[in-house]
């Protein structure tokens, strides 16, 4: 039997792309929305879950932060995850937003700091995530270029690490993966307080591919979890 080129058009356009399996550049030291002993995550999950609802499986390829664009600019992974939503770029094809992250700047509550806008931080000893100055916006970026201590880092549990040995005064860093590393710290961590400054708006991430198919299965997938529930148990079960 035949059929007209319209209506086999149509079919083709009823399906996911042919299953895969993708490799997948994620940053390190993102737990719990990545946590990368055992794959798993807030983030990693609903990525996950979303694509092999239209038949794909991931391999995460694990590497710093900062470098994760570039090995999807150079076509040695199929995705990136954690890019920002902002921006386009040639051949890559980027999701909807899929993750939110929160990020705040904390201190120990005995110091006494008041932090009520980002030029407040600019004589304290302030250590961020990798790419901070350039992703928390342009008022972020000049703090930083004007403070002498600031600084960044690809370990964000050496930021933990380092404000409860007061080597550091300000972190930078989102509240769920502060408090991943501050439960692993130990009962002395857990215990003392700490100041929290919300000075900066919520964040989007999307994720980019080099096939727009994917890119499409994915957004069908991640629109599924949302309305079955699953997006929000999954974000309920990590972010704490």
């Amino acid at each position: 039997m035949q059929y007209p080129l319209v209506t086999l058009l149509l079919l083709m356009m009823s399906f996911p792309s042919m299953a895969q399996s993708l490799r997948v550049a994620v940053g390190s030291s993102l737990s719990p929305y990545v946590i990368e002993e055992n794959n798993t995550g807030a983030e990693l999950d609903i990525v996950r879950e979303a694509l092999a609802l239209r038949g794909h499986d991931i391999t995460p390829e694990y590497a710093p932060y900062g470098r994760v664009n570039g090995l999807l600019q150079q076509a040695r992974v199929d995705a990136a995850l954690t890019l920002p939503s902002e921006g386009e770029e040639e051949d890559i094809f980027f999701s909807d937003e899929y993750i939110t992250y929160h990020n705040v700047v904390l201190a120990l509550a005995f110091e006494g700091f008041a932090i009520h806008t980002l030029d407040d931080m600019v004589n304290y000893r302030v250590l961020a995530f990798q790419n901070a100055a350039r992703l928390l916006g342009p008022e972020f970026g000049h703090m930083a270029s004007n403070n002498i201590h600031y600084s960044e880092t690809t370990r964000q549990h050496s930021q933990v690490d380092m404000l409860f040995s007061e080597r550091i005064d300000l972190i930078v860093m989102d509240r769920y993966i502060f408090n991943y590393y501050r439960a692993q710290a130990g009962r002395e961590s857990t215990e003392r307080p700490v100041s929290v400054f919300e000075l900066f708006p919520p964040v989007s991430y999307r994720i980019g591919f080099r096939d727009p198919a994917l890119r499409d299965d994915f957004n069908a997938g991640l629109q599924q979890l949302r309305q079955s529930g699953r997006y929000q148990a999954i974000l309920d079960q990590y972010l704490q």
